[in-house]
């Protein structure tokens, strides 16, 4: 199985225990909404990987990257109170690993 594949898996059961995690320490519906949904797209896009003609899984985990890493890094140069700052800087660093992994596979994926 591809590295791309077993990461966006791991990436997209972090993010849904990430929300659920929140959910449970602070009662915060958007965190558990954003978490499935981000998790979601994430775990869509690792078993789209498995098909090896499409280039779609990319661009999906791109997004994913994209709203979560944007949201944590903005959160943790602003207001990070009542926040787990643990969680919200392995959220970035998780997604930064995602964003190096899928631009080599798309790299490698093009040559």
């Amino acid at each position: 199985m591809p590295v791309f594949t077993i990461a966006s898996l791991l990436y997209g059961v972090f993010l849904i225990s990430s929300g659920v995690y929140r959910y449970f320490l602070s009662g915060s519906k958007n965190a558990l909404w954003f978490g499935m949904i981000m998790g979601t797209f994430a775990l869509l896009a690792c078993f789209l990987s498995l098909k090896k003609n499409s280039n779609l899984p990319y661009y999906i985990q791109l997004v994913v990257i994209v709203f979560v890493g944007g949201f944590f890094t903005k959160k943790i140069l602003g207001d990070i109170e009542g926040d787990s700052f643990l969680r919200v800087i392995s959220l970035i660093i998780f997604s930064i690993i995602m964003a190096i992994l899928t631009g080599l596979a798309l790299k490698n994926k093009k040559t």
